[in-house]
């Protein structure tokens, strides 16, 4: 082999192991979601320093005059493949759960997170949302991406009270639960 081809191997060789043309890097935590889906016989990667659930928590506390039916809307970022469990509340007190459910977020929504007085959010909002698109939560299998889930609570009187929402999942048999503080209280006066 010449001195020039054995140079230019080595160059290539060199190209190939140190480059990648995906643009991602150990950085960028999330994956792109539209990249080839994981296989369900692949083992799991659990690195509990990189989640693969991730909600949206509003630290402080917030006072609502409501009382009745409420829909709780948090919103949730998924950095590999899980399926869902349940999704509930932490520390609630005078409260009565509903039926969980998830969607994709659709590309103009918002990352938000917050409640909607009455069983449902109005016309606009559940547009804003993909309401009319959501399927039920427990069971429902997630690629990476970002999702809204939906929790229906109807708040007991005299008052009620939760600390966090809270959504359980698994990544093939590890089992997750991600948290978002967002305190929360329900009162006839918020003096």
């Amino acid at each position: 082999m010449t001195r020039s081809l054995a140079a230019t191997a080595v160059a290539v060789l060199a190209l190939a192991t140190g480059c990648s043309s995906d643009g991602s890097s150990e950085a960028d935590p999330t994956p792109d979601p539209s990249g080839t889906p994981t296989s369900s016989t692949s083992t799991p990667t659990t690195d509990p320093a990189k989640p693969a659930v991730v909600l949206r928590g509003y630290p402080g506390s917030s006072c609502q005059i409501r009382g009745g039916m409420v829909v709780e809307v948090g919103s949730m970022r998924v950095t590999r493949p899980v399926t869902l469990g349940k999704a509930g509340l932490v520390g609630d007190v005078n409260v009565v759960r509903g039926a969980p459910s998830v969607v994709a977020r659709p590309d103009s929504g918002p990352d938000w997170s917050g409640s909607y007085p009455g069983p449902q959010p109005s016309p606009r909002s559940r547009r804003d949302l993909g309401w009319d698109q959501r399927k039920p939560l427990a069971g429902a299998q997630l690629e990476p991406g970002r999702y809204y889930f939906f929790l229906p609570i109807r708040v007991r009187p005299p008052s009620a009270h939760f600390d966090a929402l809270k959504v359980t999942w698994s990544e093939g048999d590890v089992p997750g639960v991600a948290e978002a503080e967002r305190v929360s209280d329900f009162k006839d006066s918020c003096r």
